[in-house]
C-alpha cells in the first residue's frame, strides 16, 4: 500500500548556470522560479519530507519562507560538470535517515502538477519497479555528427518510417522517482 511507504522529495536548484544565469530565482508569474516546484511538492497528497539542496543563498532563503528543508550544496558539487544524481546522493547522507522512495524534481518544470507526481508514486510502487521518469512521445528524428560525416541515431535512413509509425520517449524533466 501507498499509505505505508516513506518519500523523500529532492529539489536541486544550482546557483551559476551558462545558459541562463540565475535560472532557479527568476520570476515566472510573479514569483521565483524555484517557489512552484516547491510549492507544488507541498501539495502531494502522500507525506513526503521536503529538501532543497543548493549552493545559493536567494535560493536557501525562499526555502526557508516556504517551510521547506535546506540543504547547503558544496561548490564541488555545485558546478556545470557535475549531475543531479551526485547533489541527489550527497543530500541523501546529509539527512542520514531511509526512505522507501526518493522524488527528484527540477526547478526548470513549473507547470507540473501534483497530481502528476501522485500518480507517477502510484505506478512505481503496483508495478514494484525501481525507478520511474516522466516523458514525452517524441516523433524526432534525431542526428549526429561523428568528424565530417552525419548519421541518423534513432532509425535506420534507409527504411525512414513514417511519423505516425515512429515513437520515440524523450525525457522531460519534469519528474524522477527511484527507490
Amino acid at each position: 500500500m501507498i499509505k505505508n511507504k516513506t518519500f523523500l522529495t529532492i529539489i536541486a536548484a544550482r546557483k551559476s548556470s551558462k545558459r541562463l544565469v540565475n535560472k532557479n530565482i527568476l520570476k515566472f508569474c510573479d514569483k521565483p522560479l524555484i517557489y512552484w516546484t516547491i510549492n507544488c511538492a507541498k501539495q502531494i497528497k502522500y507525506k513526503n519530507d521536503i529538501f532543497v539542496t543548493s549552493d545559493c543563498e536567494t535560493v536557501k532563503k525562499i526555502s526557508l519562507e516556504n517551510k521547506v528543508k535546506f540543504i547547503q550544496r558544496p561548490k564541488n558539487y555545485a558546478n556545470d560538470k557535475i549531475m543531479p544524481d551526485a547533489a541527489i546522493l550527497h543530500a541523501y547522507k546529509k539527512i542520514n535517515s531511509h526512505y522507501d522512495y526518493i522524488i527528484f524534481l527540477q526547478p526548470t518544470a513549473p507547470l507540473r502538477e501534483s497530481k502528476d507526481i501522485e500518480k507517477a508514486l502510484e505506478i512505481i510502487i503496483e508495478q514494484k519497479a525501481d525507478s520511474l521518469l516522466s516523458v514525452i512521445v517524441s516523433k524526432k528524428f534525431i542526428w549526429n555528427q561523428k568528424q565530417k560525416y552525419f548519421y541518423p541515431v534513432n532509425y535506420d535512413f534507409l527504411k525512414r518510417p513514417s511519423t505516425q509509425e515512429f515513437k520515440n520517449f524523450e525525457e522531460n524533466g519534469s519528474i524522477y522517482v527511484f527507490r
